[in-house]
């Protein structure tokens, strides 16, 4: 996953580059179930975790990379989010 940030009022873009793979582990799972908004089960999280990182990587392979978030500002600031 790449996340893209330009401003207007720097010349440079911010990009970072994060593994999309770090999403399914237990890890992850453990630090999102934390979260005290959300009463999550850490496993049930981490499996549905591994089905959703196993989709995205097939609809990747089949038809290349997509944007899934692509916002503009009217001063000229833009968030890209690939994937």
């Amino acid at each position: 996953m790449k996340v893209v940030i330009s401003s207007s009022s720097h010349s440079r873009k911010i990009r970072i580059h994060l593994p999309l793979f770090f999403a399914k582990t237990r890890l992850f799972a453990s630090l999102v179930a934390k979260d005290k908004d959300y009463d999550l089960d850490p496993k049930v999280l981490h499996l549905t975790m591994k089905r959703a990182y196993a989709e995205i990587k097939s609809y990747v392979r089949r038809n290349g990379h997509f944007n899934l978030v692509d916002i503009h500002s009217r001063e000229g600031d833009q968030i890209l989010i690939e994937l």
